[in-house]
């Protein structure tokens, strides 16, 4: 605790005895200009804190990205957001009327949705890291390729689990003997793979954030990674019916698993939004200069043109 005490304290001073900008830099959220400002305040236009040092703002990977690949996280990004809103409210919706009437039909609808969105979050996941994207760290492409296969154990695992789940609700549930075992090792395997990897992602993106002075989004990577590990693992320990007493601790559970989705939601939401920016920043950037100069030169024609010159007055003696 102290040393992280002293961390901000001294990152605290040193915004504060930090000079104004005393160049063009502009926000990495809204665009605005932030020359005059001081370091360590907030944007005026949107409240996004102004990085005290330069390279937190600056060497923001997500610019740094080719103009497609930044259009595809985007896309993943927004997708992934809806993805993970409807993972919880589907979390809520087959939680709450399993507490009054749990039955095998609503099981099987819920593993059945959940093969459904495994299926779309493997897409978001190939989407949200595109390759070559060494900025973050020089292990992102063996981390790239651990998150995607691992992202990959979610679609059998659900869909191991959804076959389970129907066929224990049949009317005549037949005997599958040691497929019954087989199904719900590679249903509990499948999740638990997907689940790391989706850990992974939201720490690759939280290093993506810290990178470009996202402080926010970087909050929100970051609280949704830790909050899913130990949610997910307690959420494998209740049985599909339980005591009353028992729902006290399930629902507490399931709410902070559905939080920790929300908040990665959000998360993507935001960095969706900050990439749109971006998109726009670079298309600004390219003529900037050239826009600037002519402006400036064109008012000093105008200013030129509106001064009359005095009269000589040597002349005129």
């Amino acid at each position: 605790m102290s040393g992280f005490l002293s961390r901000r304290f001294l990152e605290a001073r040193a915004a504060a005895a930090a000079p104004p900008i005393d160049h063009d830099r502009f926000c990495r959220r809204c665009g605005f200009n932030l020359r005059g400002l001081k370091p360590g305040g907030a944007c005026p236009e949107c409240g996004r804190p102004i990085p005290a040092a330069e390279r937190a703002g600056d060497d923001d990977p997500y610019l740094d990205l080719p103009e497609d690949p930044r259009a595809r996280v985007r896309r993943g990004l927004r997708l992934a957001a809806i993805v993970l809103v409807v993972a919880a409210l589907a979390k809520w919706c087959y939680l709450v009327p399993g507490a009054f009437a749990w039955t095998p039909e609503l099981k099987a609808v819920y593993r059945s949705a959940n093969a459904a969105l495994a299926c779309a979050w493997v897409l978001v996941v190939a989407a949200m890291l595109p390759a070559g994207w060494a900025a973050i760290d020089p292990r992102y492409r063996r981390a790239r390729r651990w998150i995607i296969g691992g992202s990959l154990g979610w679609i059998p695992g659900c869909l191991a689990l959804a076959v389970l789940a129907w066929t224990r609700a049949a009317p005549n549930p037949p005997a599958l003997g040691g497929l019954e075992t087989l199904l719900a090792i590679v249903g509990d395997g499948g999740r638990f793979l997907g689940g790391l990897a989706a850990v992974g992602l939201f720490l690759v993106h939280e290093r993506a954030a810290e990178l470009g002075g996202l402080e926010v989004e970087r909050r929100r990577f970051a609280a949704a990674a830790w909050m899913l590990v130990p949610t997910s693992l307690l959420g494998q320990v209740f049985p599909p019916q339980v005591a009353l007493f028992t729902m006290v601790l399930v629902a507490i559970v399931a709410f902070f698993w559905a939080w920790a989705m929300l908040v990665a939601a959000d998360g993507c939401r935001r960095t969706a939004s900050h990439l749109a920016w971006a998109a726009r920043e670079v298309r600004d950037a390219a003529g900037r200069d050239e826009r600037v100069a002519a402006a400036r030169e064109s008012i000093d024609a105008d200013v030129r043109a509106r001064i009359r010159p005095f009269p000589d007055r040597g002349r005129r003696e």
